[in-house]
């Protein structure tokens, strides 16, 4: 094999493992759909199409185990279709175990075929079950049906064979089959790799007309098809989509031209994290020509920049619009493990999504994977009750978790909501007080007493179980989302639930920020955290504490940046507050100068560096200057803990 057909081969191998995981999401889907009652009345028909694209698939791309599994799992689905009732629980298990099975063999050829038996086995009670409710029905009425198929012309370069169709047909019931030879070209002129005949058949069968539909799945936009019930007056032809998989496999192969157009191009991530990367380096390169404009004062050339600055706005969009996503993608992942853990866990919950339709950058979707899988099996194993308890609390004995998502001033937010037992705030501060968290005599509001929760280690389980229970999580949860320039929030009431808000910025990639000068460095904020900015004006007031300042009638703390980084420069008379929101509040940034706002993209500073001291990354300006960006959230923690030991430290200087 050339080097040209194994990139072909790598090329159809990468189509079939993005067409494969868009089915087996639509199959999990379909499924659960089902189970939950929500599905409409073409819901098994959704099911059945699904697994029926994925065989297809399979077999077009040699993997026969997993094309063999499929069948087998089509005609169980063929009987629950059949029977016209919706599956129980105990199928439902069974088909989702099967799709696991499926999911593994789509991404490896290594699996071993030793379950392959089990589940195989398993399928086949599960149709001798429903082969004995079927007998228990009345016999369909049987129908004469009119079917004539013209392949399309390049069907064999597709990978398909005509052949399989009329095998799935004479599966159906007495087909009848004579052939079209009317465009069969002479001799000299034939070409044995292209299909001229047609098919004009009659189906004496008892299945539905979705049945016979689902055969022409795969060929039925390209080529000619008429489906007709002799009882009917007229023929109606049936527009079936075929399945991109298909279309993209036909059209990969040389010489061969597209047929059925999509809408919808699969972009590799990695080519689309190459565009961004060289959108953020124009993005830097047009303000430095910005910087050169403003020191030669050309008018022809600020002309020029002008247009750039257009362009390459209009770039910027079009590309972090190609990398926002719905984050229906990921929450819909969650419906499969609320499933199984409630199993696990022996509890009745009711799982709602909201605001699926949000987008949000792929690179923060893929980063919330982690912490909202966390979050999600706190809630159903320390936060709902079991049916029993819930019961006996005057509740509804199935508890309810939802996932919802919205769009807010330029940020998204995530919550996680239950209605559960809530934090035990007198167990995490007995447990915080036995680690030496916190003193055995000190007071803490239920605000503080919440967010110890993400304290390392923290746990007030007495039982390490396969869910939980270890203490392990909540802290990493945190660490996540803020490695994402988001910040998590908790509420809790007592018997009513918990609910957990996760805040973050659309996108990643380019930033609109603040900038800002401490001395002679320079320091950039992200806009959506800065709430304010306004004249500092420090006070000497025995009577009131250091760090603090009035904003909005209420105290603020401040930070003195110079003093924060210590920075030994000349003290300004002029500087400047800006606030910004933490994890509880606001709180203020003093700073030497404001210098404007700037699109900024953000780089990373290594391991050792990165995220230290409240610094969250670099970048690069116009004129080559490099600048800071601040991480406000670990700013304000690292902050936090020296002004208490100020304060201590006067405390205990004023006592003596």
């Amino acid at each position: 094999m050339n080097d040209k057909d194994g990139s072909l081969e790598q090329e159809l191998a990468e189509v079939f493992q993005g067409e494969a995981a868009d089915l087996f999401r639509e199959i999990e889907s379909a499924v659960l759909d089902l189970e939950s009652g929500s599905a409409d009345s073409d819901g098994i028909h959704r099911l059945f199409r699904a697994v029926h694209t994925l065989k297809g698939s399979g077999a077009m791309f040699g993997l026969t185990r997993l094309a063999s599994l499929a069948h087998e799992l089509e005609s169980l689905i063929e009987k629950v279709r059949e029977l016209d009732s919706p599956p129980d629980r105990t199928l439902i298990s069974l088909v989702l175990e099967v799709a696991d099975r499926l999911r593994l063999l789509a991404e490896s050829t290594e699996i071993t075929e030793e379950d392959d038996g089990d589940l195989l086995a398993k399928m086949t009670a599960a149709v001798v079950a429903l082969e004995d409710k079927e007998e228990e029905k009345l016999p369909c009425e049987t129908r004469l049906i009119s079917i004539r198929f013209k392949p399309f012309s390049k069907i064999f370069l597709s990978g398909m064979d005509p052949a399989m169709v009329l095998d799935e047909l004479r599966a159906m019931g007495d087909l009848t089959v004579s052939i079209d030879r009317k465009e069969l070209p002479d001799f000299w002129d034939f070409d044995p790799e292209q299909s001229y005949i047609a098919f004009n058949m009659t189906l004496k069968t008892a299945v539905s007309d979705a049945d016979i539909e689902d055969v022409f799945l795969f060929v039925a936009e390209d080529s000619e098809l008429v489906i007709q019930n002799l009882s009917e007056a007229e023929p109606k032809e049936k527009d079936i989509p075929v399945p991109a998989v298909a279309r993209a496999a036909s059209s990969a192969r040389p010489g061969d031209a597209p047929h059925g157009e999509s809408e919808d191009i699969r972009i590799a991530a990695p080519r689309l994290d190459s565009l961004m990367n060289l959108v953020g380096e124009l993005v830097m390169q047009q303000a430095r020509l910005n910087e050169l404009g403003k020191v030669l004062k050309v008018p022809v050339l600020d002309e020029c920049l002008e247009g750039l600055d257009r362009i390459s706005l209009s770039l910027k969009d079009c590309v972090l619009n190609l990398r926002m996503t719905p984050i229906a993608g990921i929450f819909s992942r969650f419906r499969r493990l609320v499933r199984d853990l409630c199993a696990e866990l022996e509890k009745e919950v009711i799982f709602e999504v909201e605001g699926g339709e949000t987008e949000l950058d792929k690179a923060l979707i893929d980063g919330l994977g982690e912490p909202l899988v966390h979050l999600v099996r706190n809630s159903l194993d320390h936060g709902i009750e079991h049916p029993g308890e819930r019961l006996k609390q005057g509740k509804s004995a199935a508890g309810l978790l939802r996932l919802s998502a919205a769009a807010l001033e330029g940020r998204v937010e995530i919550c996680i909501a239950d209605d559960g037992r809530g934090i035990d705030r007198e167990a995490v501060l007995a447990r915080a007080r036995e680690r030496g968290l916190v003193d055995a005599g000190a007071e803490l509001g239920p605000a503080e007493i919440d967010s110890l929760i993400f304290h390392p280690g923290l746990s007030t389980s007495g039982v390490v179980g396969k869910v939980s229970g270890r203490g392990v999580g909540m802290d990493v949860v945190r660490r996540q989302i803020e490695s994402l320039a988001g910040r998590i929030t908790l509420e809790s009431r007592a018997g009513q639930g918990t609910r957990i808000r996760m805040s973050l910025p659309l996108t990643l990639a380019i930033v609109e920020c603040l900038m800002v000068r401490v001395g002679q460095g320079l320091f950039a904020l992200p806009i959506t955290q800065v709430e304010t900015c306004m004249d500092f004006f420090h006070e000497e007031d025995s009577r009131r504490p250091e760090h603090l300042i009035r904003f909005r009638g209420k105290a603020l703390s401040y930070v003195v940046l110079r003093s924060f980084f210590r920075m030994h420069t000349m003290e300004n008379l002029q500087q400047q507050v800006v606030v910004v929101r933490s994890e509880t509040g606001f709180f203020g940034l003093v700073v030497d100068s404001l210098a404007g706002t700037q699109q900024v993209v953000i780089k990373s500073m290594g391991a050792w560096y990165d995220r230290q001291d409240g610094i969250g990354g670099a970048t690069v300006m116009g004129d080559g200057e490099i600048a800071f960006i601040l991480d406000v959230q670990g700013l304000w923690r690292c902050a936090c803990t020296d002004l208490v030991q100020e304060r201590d430290r006067a405390y205990r200087k004023n006592r003596n």
